[in-house]
């Protein structure tokens, strides 16, 4: 289990998903091996944009939209230790040649510190989340999103 203790993004600021894209984009050109399988997993700018304005992200509510984010930050850590693999078709093609091949999706946990009100950890809450992969045309396979985070 990935356990997050630096946070990049608290509540003490007024947090904004350009944000996490700024610093989302740093990461354009990495990969990561899934333990898992062996796949290799790329993250491009499509994943930056994605993880950053997703329509998921706009459910969000208070502090699930600092715990996305500052996942995102460890997306290679819980990639690494992704888990139940599984297949889906981008059954309204909504994708095009993004996701030709569909998508893989894959199951990771972590834990997020609880802080006093002085900033200090005082414990950890676990969470489950789903990790998108995206199948492009070119028979690679992309970092879409983290969705699905619960409790």
């Amino acid at each position: 289990m990935v356990r997050i203790e630096k946070l990049k993004f608290n509540s003490k600021n007024k947090f904004k998903w350009e944000q996490l894209e700024k610093e989302l984009m740093s990461f354009i050109g990495n990969e990561v091996v899934i333990d898992l399988n062996k796949k290799t997993i790329i993250f491009d700018k499509r994943t930056a944009d994605e993880m950053s304005s997703s329509n998921y992200n706009y459910k969000l509510q208070g502090k699930m939209k600092l715990v996305k984010a500052n996942a995102c930050m460890y997306y290679k850590e819980l990639l690494k230790e992704a888990t139940n693999e599984r297949h889906q078709e981008d059954y309204n093609k909504k994708h095009g040649n993004l996701a030709l091949k569909g998508f893989n999706r894959y199951d990771t946990f972590f834990e997020y510190p609880d802080r006093d009100a002085s900033g200090n950890i005082t414990g950890f809450t676990r969470y489950k989340a789903t990790i998108v992969v995206r199948l492009a045309s070119d028979d690679k396979f992309y970092l879409y999103d983290i969705i699905d985070i619960k409790k």
